[in-house]
């Protein structure tokens, strides 16, 4: 599991956005998204590189960091 800094949410519904978006990359087994916390935990079965990811929440006002 690997947590992520997750930028531009604002309330829940941005959460389950952030959560729908990234659940639907390959490799990535369950998200939790923590919108209080501003931060995203990843389990994944296999090493998905950030850019991944990132791409994943393009076209939205959401960012993703280490």
């Amino acid at each position: 599991m690997t947590t992520y800094r997750i930028n531009g949410m604002g309330c829940e519904g941005c959460a389950s956005t952030v959560k729908e978006r990234l659940s639907k990359v390959e490799g990535v087994k369950e998200v939790a998204v923590d919108f209080a916390g501003s931060k995203a935990t990843i389990e994944m079965t296999k090493e998905v590189p950030l850019s991944a990811l990132q791409k994943a929440l393009e076209g939205t006002s959401y960012s993703i960091t280490k």
